[in-house]
């Protein structure tokens, strides 16, 4: 079998940094983009504070919640991968609540004052 080529840093980062921009992207697009008729203006306009009423609750409630929840759960399988599971005191097969619970338990004992 051969052996898989290195990926240069540059390539890696030219990458990385287009997913990143495509994420925006998709996240920009699904914030202007639903069922529910929202001018581009108001949505500005309800990120800014401006607007409120029906268009807030539309853009606020609905549509920034779906976003985040999807970057999540996207994020849920990448996150999984790049954190050590012996650093982060898990086991294969736990999901990201239990990854996450664990590294903030010592950040839980210093607020309580153990």
């Amino acid at each position: 079998m051969s052996e898989p080529t290195p990926v240069s840093r540059a390539r890696l980062a030219l990458l990385l940094g287009g997913l990143g921009v495509l994420v925006i992207v998709a996240g920009l697009g699904a914030l202007f983009i639903g069922s529910a008729s929202v001018p581009p203006r108001d949505v500005l306009a309800v990120l800014t504070g401006r607007v409120r009423g029906v268009d807030q609750v539309v853009v606020l409630s609905l549509r920034l919640p779906r976003i985040l929840a999807a970057l999540l759960a996207g994020g849920d399988g990448v996150l999984l991968h790049l954190v050590p599971f012996e650093l982060a005191g898990a086991e294969p097969g736990d999901r990201l609540e239990r990854v996450v619970e664990r590294l903030m338990q010592p950040l839980a004992a210093a607020g309580n004052g153990n």
